[in-house]
């Protein structure tokens, strides 16, 4: 059985269905565990040798990164 890594925002569980590396900064795709149609993507940063997952800059950050998790899980289907 595989483990799923839950992470709990704003008093909810959402586990990480996928993660990826665009221009240098790591990003997660997070999906609640109640409601797969409530997701996050969040970025990594590090401050302090701690890592922390930060909301995205924007609406152009997201749709760029949405894009790419879409077609990276379209993919791993295959």
């Amino acid at each position: 059985m595989v483990e799923k890594e839950i992470i709990v925002i704003d008093d909810k569980e959402y586990f990480v269905l996928n993660e990826l590396t665009y221009e240098k900064t790591n990003y997660v795709y997070l999906v609640s565990e109640k409601d797969l149609k409530d997701f996050l993507i969040m970025k990594s940063v590090f401050e302090r040798e701690e890592e922390y997952l930060v909301n995205l800059d924007n609406e152009e950050e997201f749709d760029i990164l949405f894009t790419l998790f879409q077609k990276e899980l379209k993919e791993n289907k295959k």
